[in-house]
């Protein structure tokens, strides 16, 4: 039997062609068994298999290979594959419990806290929903800053204004950029604006940083320069992520009748969700 590489097989997958992705894949079972097929291991093999399955909505076999899969080699990308079948086939309580399992590998998943939330939802336990949809537009939002390489080399955003009808994205870029800052041991943040912010702008040396400090008296100030909420604006309109993981909080706060709170989700989900299309036309 010739040997297939995994990259064949996720370009299948990928072309969603999931009947040969389970006809390539089955008989490999035994001989990766055997240790005669190595460029597959084992785990992954049930996981393509069972995530065909979930694609085909045969949900039986889905979630068999899948169990076999986390029986195997226990990981976030099976437990989180068959945390999602079981919400699918309405055992909410399972797919909370299989989810939790994964953060506990790997909890910089945001859309792993966004399942937990919605099988919460689906119990009706709609506070529990709401905290876990935050997280996971907090886990996201930590996700961007921390890819951010601060560098005077970095491309330099202006500011655009209709970043000020954004209620809402300022909030979570600073809360990401003080969870930054407390893990570099900063004793403060400080966020420069008017004149001060202004003065970073024009100065070229500094515009296109994301971050600086400052020391005074042993204290270090972590300061949040003009080009990192600029530019995590940015990131934000490239992906549609934000403005699902906003619209999914929006639907929780108004099944709890919080209209005001609701009201800023929404707008912020539609103001994205239209930016992001509006590029997605220009590509």
């Amino acid at each position: 039997m010739n040997k297939i590489l995994i990259e064949e097989i996720e370009k299948i997958f990928n072309d969603k062609k999931f009947n040969e992705v389970i006809e390539k894949l089955l008989p490999l079972i035994k001989s990766t068994e055997n240790n005669k097929q190595k460029d597959i291991s084992l785990w992954n093999i049930y996981y393509l298999i069972g995530q065909s399955y979930r694609f085909k909505e045969d949900y039986k076999n889905s979630i068999w290979y899948l169990q076999k899969s986390v029986e195997t080699t226990e990981n976030s990308s099976n437990l989180k594959a068959l945390g999602i079948v079981y919400h699918q086939v309405g055992s909410y309580n399972e797919a909370i419990k299989l989810h939790t399992k994964s953060l506990d590998l790997d909890d910089t998943q945001p859309f792993v806290w966004n399942s937990i939330a919605y099988s919460q939802k689906s119990l009706k336990q709609y506070n529990k929903a709401e905290k876990n949809y935050e997280t996971a537009i907090k886990v996201y939002s930590r996700n961007i800053v921390k890819s951010l390489t601060n560098s005077k080399n970095s491309i330099f955003y202006p500011h655009s204004d209709i970043m000020s009808e954004a209620q809402l994205f300022v909030k979570y870029a600073l809360e990401a950029a003080i969870f930054l800052s407390a893990k570099k041991n900063f004793n403060s943040i400080s966020v420069p604006n008017g004149a001060a912010a202004d003065t970073i702008v024009a100065d070229e040396t500094r515009k296109s940083l994301y971050w600086s400090e400052q020391i005074i008296k042993g204290d270090k100030t972590f300061l949040v320069m003009p080009n990192f909420f600029n530019t995590f604006f940015n990131k934000l309109i490239k992906d549609n992520t934000y403005f699902l993981l906003i619209g999914n909080k929006a639907e929780v706060l108004e099944l709890q009748g919080k209209e005001d709170e609701t009201k800023k989700y929404w707008n912020e989900a539609y103001l994205f969700k239209s930016l992001f299309e509006t590029l997605d036309q220009k590509k």
